[in-house]
């Protein structure tokens, strides 16, 4: 069942929340990209000194390594729940954010952990308001 009418209606500047919570989701893959690199460079360092890891301070390491990976992520997550509030509870409706919920929600299936529970449900946000999406630009022009 399909709600139409008053309550079918985007709320005024939505689409900015949901904008920013596309944006945000840079940030995962910038913190992964920017921890691999980390890593390769601590590996580097041991190819070319064994001895690299007794002349430092290994917590302090490993902490500069991952510190980019949950920035990253938690900047995702936040934006994961931007992009879910823009669907729901603002109704934001257009076929690219249709196509855009299939592609990133069939992404997010091989990640781990928040992907396998966003996934789903962007997958099945889309499918469930597909009418309403491909219809967005007939019913706003």
């Amino acid at each position: 069942m399909m709600i139409t009418g008053a309550h079918d209606s985007e709320v005024p500047g939505s689409r900015k929340i949901l904008w920013l919570g596309i944006v945000l989701q840079v940030f995962t893959l910038a913190g992964f990209t920017i921890s691999l690199l980390l890593v390769l460079q601590l590996m580097n360092a041991l190819a070319a000194n064994p001895a690299y890891l007794e002349n430092t301070h290994p917590p302090e390491i490993f902490a500069r390594m991952t510190l980019p990976l949950m920035v990253g992520g938690t900047l995702g997550l936040v934006g994961l729940g931007l992009i879910t509030l823009a669907i729901t509870k603002l109704r934001v409706r257009s076929p690219w954010l249709f196509w855009f919920l299939m592609i990133y929600g069939g992404v997010l299936l091989i990640t781990s952990p928040f992907g396998i529970i966003f996934g789903p449900v962007f997958l099945t946000l889309a499918l469930k308001h597909k009418e309403s999406h491909l219809n967005a630009t007939r019913r706003n022009a």
